[in-house]
């Protein structure tokens, strides 16, 4: 028998890439689609997050979906995502409102309140998901990629129910952007408006709790924050009016979700958040070396001119 030479990489990638664009599994269509909505509500959440010097929320708010996660299927002993979900949702609300109340108290500073509450919320979700593991149920992987991230797992009801937060928070953060731009600069233009800048606040960090538990099915409550982060910190190097930021920022953060997808696909082995989220820096990378060297072009040519 004689054995034949495996196939060149580049050859390899070519095909993968041609099987990736040419949609020939449906569970392609979905993990790409489900990417995409989730780099697109990151980016435009994650504008507002970074206005209102908030970036290591995102975060806080990922990890402190854990305890809920572990706690569902501990308690409930189900698995399905209905259930891990609201688990999830109902500790992350509890750590924006725990990070609220901290950064609240007169000794005590916003970042230390963030780093308290991702700890606490963190170890308590590590400490029950030891005693998840204990059991022999195969459904432990489920609470595993909501922790790591699973896209390929995605299902077309998940993909439905990402889609319809997605669309309602997007219209939320477009419709209330004023508020949230008041929230952060002068939370009086909201009192002299006859608005709460409290019951703002607290629509923003729900809104924020509901786009992390939504998120981490794809990129995990490890890496979610950074699907919050970087596409709004790349598209703030580009522009400064809030249109323009919101809508580059979903375009930075749907293109990452591309790219995520296509690189796992084509890379065997390689996790499709993580992609997304090495993307998101690669995009952030070139857009600042972009600034820099137009800059550079500007000073050199104002130069020239003298």
């Amino acid at each position: 028998m004689i054995a034949t030479a495996p196939d060149p990489l580049w050859a390899v990638f070519v095909e993968r890439s041609l099987s990736f664009w040419a949609f020939e599994y449906s569970f392609v269509v979905t993990t790409l689609l489900a990417c995409v909505l989730t780099g697109l509500l990151g980016g435009v959440i994650g504008v507002h997050l970074v206005l209102q010097r908030l970036s290591l929320l995102g975060d806080t708010v990922g990890h402190a979906t854990l305890p809920g996660l572990a706690l569902a299927f501990l308690v409930l002993g189900t698995g399905t995502s209905a259930w891990l979900l609201l688990g999830g949702m109902v500790t992350a609300a509890l750590g924006a409102w725990a990070v609220a109340v901290l950064a609240g108290l007169p000794r005590t500073r916003p970042d230390a309140a963030l780093a308290i509450v991702l700890s606490v919320f963190f170890g308590a979700g590590l400490v029950i998901l030891s005693l998840v593991q204990r059991g022999a149920t195969a459904s432990q992987g489920q609470v595993m990629a909501f922790l790591l991230g699973n896209a390929a797992a995605v299902t077309p009801a998940q993909l439905q129910v990402l889609l319809a937060v997605t669309v309602a928070l997007v219209a939320g953060v477009v419709v209330c952007g004023r508020w949230l731009v008041a929230l952060a600069l002068d939370p009086g233009l909201l009192v002299a408006q006859g608005r709460s800048p409290g019951m703002v606040r607290a629509g923003f960090l729900l809104a924020i709790a509901l786009a992390v538990v939504v998120s981490i099915r794809v990129v995990g409550a490890v890496l979610v924050a950074a699907m919050l982060i970087i596409p709004a910190s790349t598209a703030l190097l580009v522009t400064r009016r809030l249109s323009g930021t919101l809508a580059l920022s979903a375009v930075l953060g749907a293109l990452a979700g591309v790219l995520g997808a296509w690189v796992s696909y084509v890379v065997p082995g390689a996790s499709t958040g993580p992609s997304m989220v090495l993307a998101s820096a690669v995009l952030f990378a070139v857009t600042l070396a972009g600034r820099g060297l137009l800059r550079h072009r500007r000073v050199a040519h104002r130069r020239g001119r003298r």
